[in-house]
C-alpha cells in the first residue's frame, strides 16, 4: 500500500507538471493592465488582488470590459459587503483610462465566471449575476445608468439593440421558453418551445438566434435538431439536423455568418467542430479535434476558442486507490482559424485564488474581429494580438 500510495503521488505530481507545463503559443503580448484599486476610485488597504470575472471586447471596437472582484474576506461565509466587485469600462484606444465604473455586487462564491453580453453598436453591456443568481445588471455606456432586469429560472444568452435582453427560460414542467425584456425589465415578448432548448448563440447586429433541441420522440433516429431564427419574428432561417442525442456547444463566427457547432461527446476520440453557412446551409468546415476532452466554445471573426484537456489512463493497479480510470491533464485554450482549418493559438489554462481553498480559472475572450485575444485574473488583463493562421500549428 506504502508503494502504490508513493507512485500515485509520484503520478499527481507528474500530472501537475504536464497540466502547467503549456506556455503561450501562436500570440505576441500586445498590453498587460494591472488592475487596482485606485480604477475603481476607492483605496482598499489590506485587500488581495482582484480576481477577474469577465473580459470582453465591444463590437464597435471602442471599449474593453473587465468585471474584477477585490476581496478581504478569509471565509466564503462572511457577508457581501466586505468585497467589492465592479465592471470597468476601458477605451481601446488607451487602456488606462477608466471611462465608467459600474458597482456589480456579488459574492465571490459565485465563482461561476459568466460571459459578457454587448449590443451590436457597443451601447450596452449585460452581465448575470447581480447580487444573487436571479438578475440581470445592463449597463448603459454613455449615461452610466445601471438598469436591473429579472432572471429568475432564466439565462441570460445576449443583447439586442434597444437594448432587449435575450433569456433563455425554463418552466416547471418539460417545455422552455426565450424571453425578450425590454430596458426596463418588461416583457416585450416571450416565444414557448414544447421541449427543453438550448440557445447556441445570439448575433445582435443581425439580429438572429441560434437554437438546439433534441428531435421528437415519435423520430426513430435520435437527432439533433439546430435551427437559426429570425430574432424579430421567430422565422426560421436556416436548419439542420443531427445524428445523436448529446447536447451541443455552439457560437456565430465570421460575423454572424456561419455557425459552428461541437457535440458534448462522452467519447473523448471523435468530438467534431462543424461550421455551417448561414446563407446556403453547406457545411464550410468539419474536422476532429484532438483527442481528450473539448468543452465550451467562443469566438470572434474567424477564429473559434475551445477548451481542451488531454486524457490520460491511470494504471490499473491504481484506479482503485485513484478512484478513477482516467485524468485530465494539460488544460489550454485552443484557438483554431477557421479559413485554414488550423489549430493556430493555444493558452494554458491559469487559475487565480477567490476564496480560501477556491481557485477559478482566468476569463478569456477573442475580439469581434479576431484580430486579439484577452485573459484576465490575478489582479492584472493580457491582451494579445493574433499572429494568424500562418503561424505554426502549435504542437500539444
Amino acid at each position: 500500500m506504502i508503494r502504490a500510495t508513493a507512485l500515485l503521488l509520484a503520478s499527481m505530481e507528474v500530472t501537475a507538471l504536464v497540466s502547467f507545463a503549456a506556455d503561450v503559443k501562436g500570440l505576441k503580448e500586445q498590453t498587460k493592465i494591472t488592475v487596482t484599486d485606485q480604477m475603481i476610485g476607492l483605496p482598499l488597504a489590506g485587500y488581495r488582488p482582484a480576481s477577474v470575472w469577465a473580459v470582453a471586447f465591444s463590437p464597435d471596437d471602442q471599449y474593453f470590459a473587465v468585471g474584477v472582484e477585490f476581496t478581504k474576506t478569509k471565509s466564503s461565509s462572511a457577508p457581501i459587503e466586505d468585497d467589492r466587485s465592479y465592471l470597468l469600462i476601458l477605451q481601446m484606444n488607451d487602456f488606462g483610462v477608466v471611462l465608467r465604473r459600474f458597482e456589480i455586487p456579488r459574492h465571490p462564491a459565485m465563482r461561476v465566471y459568466p460571459p459578457l453580453r454587448w449590443t451590436s453598436d457597443g451601447r450596452y453591456v449585460a452581465t448575470p449575476f447581480y447580487t444573487d443568481w436571479q438578475h440581470v445588471a445592463v449597463a448603459e455606456i454613455s449615461s452610466g445608468k445601471l438598469t436591473i432586469v429579472p432572471n429568475q429560472r432564466c439565462r441570460l444568452e445576449g443583447l439586442l439593440p434597444g437594448p432587449q435582453v435575450v433569456q433563455s427560460c425554463t418552466t416547471p414542467g418539460s417545455d422552455s421558453a426565450i424571453r425578450f425584456a425590454g430596458p426596463g425589465g418588461e416583457t416585450l415578448k416571450e416565444w414557448r418551445f414544447p421541449e427543453r432548448i438550448t440557445i447556441l448563440g445570439v448575433e445582435s447586429k443581425l439580429g438572429r438566434i441560434a437554437v438546439a433541441k433534441r428531435g421528437g420522440a415519435d423520430t426513430r433516429a435520435k437527432t439533433h435538431e439546430i435551427a437559426v431564427l429570425d430574432a424579430n419574428d421567430r422565422s426560421e432561417i436556416r436548419h439542420w439536423s443531427f445524428a445523436g442525442e448529446v447536447p451541443y456547444f455552439g457560437s456565430f463566427a465570421e460575423s454572424g455568418s456561419a455557425l459552428c457547432v461541437m457535440e458534448a461527446s462522452a467519447n473523448p476520440d471523435g468530438t467534431d467542430l462543424v461550421c455551417l453557412s448561414v446563407l446556403s446551409g453547406a457545411e464550410s468546415l468539419r474536422l476532429t479535434l484532438p483527442a481528450g476532452w473539448s468543452t465550451l466554445m467562443i469566438s470572434g471573426g474567424g477564429l473559434v476558442g475551445i477548451e481542451h484537456r488531454d486524457i490520460k489512463k491511470v494504471p490499473r493497479f491504481l484506479q482503485s486507490l485513484a478512484q478513477t480510470s482516467v485524468v485530465m491533464t494539460n488544460p489550454a485554450r485552443c484557438i483554431w482559424d477557421l479559413p485554414s482549418a488550423r489549430e493556430t493559438a493555444e493558452l494554458p489554462i491559469r487559475t487565480q485564488w477567490v476564496l480560501p481553498g477556491v481557485d477559478a480559472p482566468y476569463a478569456w475572450t477573442i475580439s469581434p474581429t479576431g484580430d486579439l485575444v484577452a485573459e484576465g485574473g490575478s489582479g492584472a488583463v493580457t491582451i494579445y494580438r493574433a499572429a494568424g493562421a500562418e503561424n505554426p500549428q502549435p504542437s500539444r
